[in-house]
């Protein structure tokens, strides 16, 4: 009986906690930079944290690559094609050519 208090005041316990927004963890290069540069992302650098919606206004279908949180992306490597990683957030979070 003991047992069973103990385990339902843990539960209550743990159910006042703040729930803690879901970050992202941050990402090592979030721009290509110097001969890895080849689509010349580096000049987008600004929009990264930004919503992606603002790639739907920049940008015509099908000149940039978009890569949503479980889209799966071919792994075919073109130098020039630009490709924008989003978060579970919606932001941008890295952009990388090829």
């Amino acid at each position: 009986m003991r047992l069973i208090i103990l385990a339902m005041l843990g539960t209550l316990t743990t159910a006042c906690i703040p729930a803690t927004a879901i970050s992202e963890p941050p990402v090592a290069d979030p721009i290509p930079t110097g001969i890895n540069d080849s689509c010349g992302a580096a000049r987008y650098a600004g929009i990264i944290g930004q919503d992606a919606f603002v790639l739907e206004r920049g940008f015509r279908p099908g000149e940039i690559r978009i890569i949503r949180p479980g889209t799966v992306a071919s792994q075919e490597y073109l130098p020039e094609r630009m490709s924008f990683e989003i978060g579970a957030s919606g932001n941008i979070r890295r952009i990388v050519c090829g």
